[in-house]
């Protein structure tokens, strides 16, 4: 009897070693993780994509593959993981822009951010700069609000999009302190950078990593809740006495609507522990980001916060983009 137990016992062993699964409960052996990144290779969220993913295979023992799928301000792969099945094995990379600037922006999206996913890991942060030209005769922000305020055709920033988080970060400044700014929409950093250094706009509100790249300018303030370890030099806004000129950017992990509880706790433990590794942070941290890795619930958080500050500045704005 005894024998014939430990034979079962050990059949049992065998046949879960056999049947091995993931710690989202699906079997190894013939799945595939797969992360859909919604910006172009090469920039921050496929660089860490990349990166979490190796950090993944590596502890499940099972593949994890990264597809960018690009387009249309990240909707096009939004829109591809909405339609996946809800089993954990495809998750979405994308960021503030695509969940919550765009939506209240666009006609159309393609897919309702708050009914389609779930949140599964804040993975990056990255902050806002307020920045001048070499050829505005000011020194600090105190200097630039008094020189737009006598020059109010001087009232004019860039950013790197209509309808994007500098737009309204921007604006969001304007109203701080109580001065009328005109925006002016880019097709990227690269051209706002270039036009900021050669002084054919007067400012510009970009990510922080953005403003550093424009030579000469100068950077009055960020819009963190801290001053960045990167530009300690450079006072925030609330600390300068404008407590509303504030918002930070995040990229993070999303899975499809109705992915079972369980999964997404054990992805986002998963990916939690690849955003924090060494080599991620020290990668971000020469770019001027910021390596997280958070639980669902915390991400959740972040994100209904963000919504309730930018939906009604946007709606209040009256912006619509067709595309």
């Amino acid at each position: 009897m005894n024998h014939l137990r430990r034979s079962l016992v050990q059949a049992s062993a065998s046949a879960a070693i056999a049947g091995a699964t993931l710690p989202f409960g699906v079997r190894a052996q013939d799945k595939t993780l797969r992360l859909v990144v919604s910006y172009p290779p090469g920039g921050a969220a496929d660089i860490v994509t990349r990166l979490i993913a190796r950090r993944m295979s590596s502890s499940l023992g099972h593949p994890v593959v990264v597809e960018n799928r690009a387009g249309a301000t990240g909707r096009l792969g939004a829109q591809l993981v909405r339609r996946a099945p809800p089993d954990g094995l495809t998750l979405l990379m994308t960021n503030i822009a695509t969940m919550v600037i765009g939506p209240a922006v666009w006609k159309q999206t393609g897919f309702d951010p708050v009914a389609d996913f779930i949140p599964v890991s804040h993975v990056i942060e990255y902050e806002f700069a307020f920045a001048v030209a070499p050829n505005v005769p000011v020194k600090n922000l105190r200097e630039y609000i008094d020189w737009v305020r006598s020059n109010p055709k001087n009232a004019v920033f860039g950013s790197p999009s209509a309808g994007g988080m500098g737009h309204f970060l921007g604006l969001e400044v304007g109203r701080a302190i109580n001065v009328d700014m005109t925006h002016v929409g880019y097709k990227g950093s690269a051209p706002l950078v270039a036009d900021l250094m050669a002084s054919q706009i007067p400012a510009s509100l970009d990510t922080l990593d953005a403003q550093v790249r424009a030579q000469n300018a100068r950077i009055l303030a960020i819009t963190g809740t801290k001053r960045s370890s990167y530009l300690p030099q450079v006072p925030t806004f609330a600390e300068l006495g404008y407590p509303r000129a504030q918002g930070a950017g995040w990229f993070g992990f999303f899975a499809p609507a109705n992915t079972p509880a369980d999964t997404v706790q054990a992805l986002s433990k998963e990916i939690a522990a690849a955003a924090r590794d060494q080599e991620v942070q020290e990668r971000l941290k020469a770019i001027s980001y910021t390596s997280t890795g958070s639980t669902p619930q915390e991400f959740d958080r972040i994100i209904a916060a963000d919504r309730d500050k930018w939906i009604p500045l946007i709606k209040a704005s009256g912006l619509v983009l067709e595309e």
